[in-house]
This record gives C-alpha cells, structure tokens and sequence, in this order.
C-alpha cells in the first residue's frame, strides 16, 4: 500500500452492502469534485477481506444451489479504483478527530488519518429477549454459517438414521427431537432458510430410507422444522411443527 493510501478525507470501515453502497454512492456524488486547494477527493474503504459476500444469497447454500466461493465478488470489481481505494486489513482501533483535527483509525497495516468517517462494520443478530436464543442459537450471517448449519443437519439425520437401523425399537420421541430444527426470525431470511431446509432434509431422509433398502414401514420420523418469531417481544408459533414431506 502507498504512503498516499494512509491519508484519506473519507474512511469507510467494513464492505458489506452499507459499506460498499456508501463507497459506490459517493464516487459518483463526488465524481470531478476537487477541495478548495484543488485535489480531488480521497475515499478509502477498509475490510479484513478482499471481496464481498452476498450475505442475502447464504439460504442458498443450505441446500446446495450455489458453491461457498460463488457469494464472494472480489472488491476490486466493484470500486471505481480512481477514486476509492481499498485497504484489506484489521481494525485495531478508532480515535475521533477533534477541533479541526483529523481522527485515526489504528489497523493491522498501519494508521490511517481521515476527516470523514464511516462506520459500517455489519450486525449482531437480534434475538427479541426470547429466552434460551443467546445461548444456543447458530448464527446465520456468513457463508461459514451456511455451511455449518447444513453439515450438522446432515450429520443429525444420519446418526439418527443409523440409530434407528442399529436399535429397531428406539425410542421415536427421541429420534425426532434429533431430527429437529427450530429457526428463530420469521423475516425474510428465517422463511428462506426455513425452505431451503426442509428442501435438504427431505432429501437426507429420502437417502437414509433408500440406503434402509426402501422399506415399507421405516420408522425413522420426518424431520421437523419450527419457526419462530419473536417481533412482538415474546415467541410466537409461525410455521406448525409438522413433519416435512413432499
């Protein structure tokens, strides 16, 4: 990275859709606008990764339409790289201008001073005060998520599945709580997820009972999914708890 680079009038931290939205808006609100002492305009966007991720495509990845590196656009084809520049590395910390004085921003590649300052570094999942849901809840916000989320369905219907071959008469109150996913958020996200879900538990069952050898009263139970929401401060029932199925 140039000397130039560790001076910018405006610094964006993170390059999520925020971020970005603000780098891309601003180089073309800006476009040939010069400061008073004739220079144009500096605008540094800074993030931990080369790329950014279509966070609203991860439902997509639970049941396999898309590949894991197919929601990372690479940064430098988003940016006019005229007229914002990118730094990938850490933010370690932020010191805020004052009287006039530029502020700081401490990162893993060095200070950065800017006049102008963007925060957009993403969110936390907001979980209403629904007890329990800090605790054990998965978060759902990377591709890493969607990819955990859907190896650990997988592995419950098919250790359940090998549990019902090795024990016939296990107890099938049991399986089914092995076999059961509860989605708090009954936003956009939470529905999507909730039907790539049953998409991909469906399939999982279908294969547990054809590697059974098809049989007529497999008693393995479908897999379950519950949806919550929880806008209104306390849990609400959204989707029944219903065994999935074709």
């Amino acid at each position: 990275m140039s000397s130039a680079a560790r001076q910018a009038d405006i610094v964006i931290l993170g390059a999520g859709y925020g971020g970005l939205h603000v780098a891309q808006r601003l180089a073309s609100m800006l476009g040939n606008e010069r400061k008073a002492d004739g220079a144009p305009y500096t605008t540094l966007i800074i993030d931990r990764h080369p790329h950014h991720q279509l966070t609203t495509e991860l439902p997509r990845l639970v049941n396999n339409e898309v590949a894991e590196d197919g929601l990372d656009i690479p940064l430098d084809q988003l940016l006019d790289g005229q007229r914002t520049q990118l730094l990938q590395a850490e933010i370690q910390s932020i010191r805020i201008g004052a009287d006039a004085q530029p502020g700081t921003i401490e990162t893993s590649a060095g200070a950065i001073a800017y006049t102008q300052l963007v925060i957009a570094l993403g969110s936390i999942s907001n979980d209403f005060g629904i007890p329990g849901v800090r605790e054990h809840m998965r978060s759902f916000l990377t591709t890493g998520d969607a990819r955990d989320l859907r190896l650990a369905v997988i592995g419950a219907i098919e250790e359940a599945a090998r549990s019902q071959l090795a024990q016939p008469d296990a107890d099938l109150d049991e399986l089914r709580r092995r076999q059961a996913v509860l989605i708090v958020g009954a936003g956009a996200t939470g529905v999507e997820v909730a039907g790539a879900m049953a998409e991909l538990m469906e399939d999982e069952w279908e294969a547990a009972w054809r590697i059974a050898g098809r049989p007529e009263d497999y008693r393995l139970p479908k897999p379950r999914i519950v949806l919550l929401d929880g806008a209104d401060g306390a849990g609400r029932l959204v989707a029944p708890d219903q065994p999935i199925g074709r």
